[in-house]
């Protein structure tokens, strides 16, 4: 799940699922700045494993979902394609609420590789299947090796990353850094 901006000039940001969000001016997973409105804490998210998010507003001059207006301490779900305002500025700090499906398929791993796989999955909001099947969007592998989970793949054009690669992508969104790119090659046996 991710907040995508609705103006040019705003980040886009991922939600981690089962783990607090905290939007703000300062020292937060999802940092606003050059916007006077925004409050050191603004307000908070919650993304369940179950996909439901819930917003709750902490700030002083408001949170906005569809434009209406959330009372303080107010908790509010939301839903996919619902417009998050943080602050009263206009054209500033406007943002999206959008669902990605991400399905990932192991392929050669051991069962301990495997669990720490879907952890790291589970974070990010995916899910792990056992057969590769056209609802999968990236292959896990620790090393290049054919198999036909792997000429699936690559036939059907997905990314197939590391471990490794799950593990810098829930890093890099609780360091509200950008996910790396799927360019990260496993290596080749």
């Amino acid at each position: 799940m991710f907040l995508k901006p609705v103006h040019a000039h705003d980040k886009e940001f991922r939600l981690l699922h089962d783990e607090e969000t905290v939007v703000g001016r300062k020292e937060c997973h999802v940092l606003i700045n050059g916007d006077p409105s925004i409050s050191r804490i603004h307000a908070k998210l919650f993304a369940q494993q179950d996909g439901i998010v819930f917003i709750t507003d902490l700030s002083k001059y408001g949170t906005f979902v569809n434009n209406r207006r959330l009372t303080k301490d107010q908790r509010c779900e939301l839903k996919e394609g619902d417009l998050i305002k943080f602050g009263n500025q206009p054209n500033k700090s406007e943002f999206r609420l959008l669902k990605t499906q991400l399905v990932f398929c192991c392929s050669n791993m051991n069962a301990s590789q495997k669990t720490e796989a879907k952890k790291s999955a589970s974070k990010l909001g995916g899910a792990v299947v056992d057969n590769w099947n056209s609802s999968c969007t990236h292959l896990i592998m620790t090393s290049i090796v054919v198999t036909v989970k792997a000429v699936n793949a690559l036939s059907s054009i997905k990314p197939i990353v590391t471990p490794k690669w799950l593990e810098d992508c829930v890093m890099a969104i609780k360091s509200g850094l950008s996910i790396p790119d799927h360019a990260e090659l496993v290596e080749h046996s």
